[in-house]
């Protein structure tokens, strides 16, 4: 996901940036579409940042909104 956002917006991921920091950045080129990826973000900050176990929900949820955020954006 990050790697598609980068190449849309032209932006990277810095260092020390959150994830949450770096779409808020690249907004301004992504349109509407960082809804869904602010979604997209929050299960994977879920899985990175808590002790929650991966489920197939998470999983599905995240394969439909990587396939939204592509759609989207025409890629």
């Amino acid at each position: 996901m990050i790697r598609l956002m980068q190449k849309v917006s032209g932006l990277l991921l810095k260092p020390n940036q959150t994830l949450r920091e770096y779409i808020r950045d690249t907004g301004q080129t992504t349109g509407s579409t960082d809804k869904i990826i602010l979604e997209f973000t929050r299960i994977v900050e879920k899985v990175l940042y808590s002790p929650h176990q991966v489920t197939e929900d998470d999983i599905k949820n995240g394969e439909q909104l990587a396939r939204k955020v592509r759609e989207s954006i025409g890629k």
